[in-house]
């Protein structure tokens, strides 16, 4: 599932002995459980980010996806700024533009 990422960090000389230092991200999730093709773009998915952040392993990023503010719509206000941004999409991985069908 896409996520921006906002931030790594190494967590480590913590208190208990018995947990190991780690590599953590600090994320924002896309909203929901299943992703859907945007209506402009059908190469992309379109949808949401959770109004929650994570803290996951750094394991547990699996790919990239670049995840961009966008508008919904034709005729939709262009977001200014991230935090205007109420709809995203995610694009593939550029390694696989080229099967996209152009």
């Amino acid at each position: 599932m896409p996520a921006r990422i906002l931030m790594f960090a190494k967590l480590s000389n913590n208190a208990n002995p018995m947990v190991n230092a780690m590599l953590v991200a600090v994320v924002h999730p896309w909203a929901g459980a299943s992703l859907s093709h945007d209506d402009m773009l059908f190469f992309a998915h379109g949808g949401k980010l959770d109004d929650d952040f994570l803290v996951v392993e750094a394991t547990m990023i699996e790919g990239t996806a670049f995840v961009l503010p966008s508008i919904e719509k034709a005729g939709d206000r262009i977001p200014a700024s991230w935090e205007e941004a109420e709809y995203f999409l995610s694009f593939p991985p550029r390694h696989t533009w080229k099967d996209i069908g152009w």
